[in-house]
């Protein structure tokens, strides 16, 4: 398994994220969130999370990776 492949399978499972990683992969979609102290399901931090549909379930960063990877090869 490849770095690549590792992200997307971090990135299709993940029920909760941090906020840093909800804007680098998802867009934003609701107006306001709970958050609560969590473990990020991507990046591992101890940090405030949220449920993933609230940054549209990563669909973005998902397709941009997956993009990146079959460019690589």
């Amino acid at each position: 398994m490849n770095d690549y492949d590792d992200l997307l399978d971090r990135l299709r499972s993940a029920y909760q994220c941090c906020k840093d990683c909800g804007t680098k992969y998802g867009v934003y979609s609701v107006g306001c969130s709970s958050s609560r102290i969590g473990k990020c399901d991507v990046c591992d931090a101890e940090t405030y999370v949220t449920e993933t549909r609230d940054y549209a379930y990563l669909i973005t960063g998902i397709c941009r990776v997956e993009a990146a990877r079959k460019s690589a090869r």
